[in-house]
C-alpha cells in the first residue's frame, strides 16, 4: 500500500542534487543559510563550543559573514536565459487558445514569461511539471484553462507505464501543493 508520503525512488536520488542546484542559484546568502551544510566548522570552532554563547560559535558566525559564495549558477543560468529569450519564441495558438498569450497561469503571466520561467527551471533541476487546469469558478460559457507550473521538488511520485505504442502513459502523480496561508 502507497501513501501520500511515499516518494518515487528516482525522486530519492534526485533530490539532493536538486537542493544543491536550487542553493547555489540562491546565491550567497541561501548558501550562508544552510551553514554546515555547506561551511562546516573547523575543529578549533567545535573544540571551543558551538552552542550560541561560546567562544566556537562567535567565531564560526565571523566565518560565516566574511565566506564569499561567488554566484556562478545564478549567473550562467541568467545568461542562458539571456540566450534563449534574445529573441521571442513563436507561438501558434488556435484562436480558442489566444487567450494564454497574455495570461496563461492563474496570476495572469504572459506565455511568454511562462516560458522563461520553464527554461529557468529546466537549467536549475533539469525537471519540471506542467498541469492545465480551471479556475474555482470557470465561467460555463468561456472556461478559459491556465497552466500551473510545478517545481522538481513538489513532484513526489509518480507512476507511469509503455502504452501499447511505446509511449509513455502517466498513471498517476503526486504533488505537493503546500504552503503557507
Amino acid at each position: 500500500i502507497m501513501s501520500l508520503k511515499s516518494v518515487h525512488p528516482h525522486y530519492s536520488v534526485m533530490l539532493p542534487e536538486w537542493t544543491y542546484m536550487r542553493d547555489f542559484h540562491g546565491g550567497e546568502s541561501s548558501v550562508k543559510k544552510k551553514g554546515v551544510d555547506y561551511l562546516p566548522a573547523t575543529a578549533g570552532m567545535i573544540l571551543d563550543g558551538m552552542n550560541p554563547n561560546q567562544v566556537g560559535f562567535k567565531v564560526y558566525k565571523g566565518y560565516i559573514a566574511r565566506a564569499i559564495f561567488p554566484d556562478y549558477v545564478r549567473e550562467g543560468v541568467e545568461a542562458l536565459i539571456g540566450l534563449i529569450h534574445q529573441h521571442d519564441a513563436k507561438i501558434e495558438l488556435p484562436p480558442k487558445m489566444e487567450y494564454l498569450r497574455k495570461k496563461a497561469t492563474i496570476s495572469g503571466e504572459s506565455l511568454l514569461m511562462l516560458l522563461r520561467k520553464i527554461n529557468e527551471e529546466q537549467l536549475v533541476t533539469g525537471r519540471l511539471g506542467l498541469l492545465v487546469d480551471l479556475p474555482a469558478k470557470p465561467d460555463p460559457a468561456n472556461p478559459e484553462p491556465f497552466i500551473s507550473m510545478y517545481v522538481a521538488e513538489s513532484i513526489t511520485n509518480w507512476d507511469d507505464r509503455s502504452s501499447e505504442i511505446g509511449e509513455n502513459e502517466l498513471d498517476f502523480v503526486v504533488l505537493n501543493e503546500s504552503c503557507f496561508e
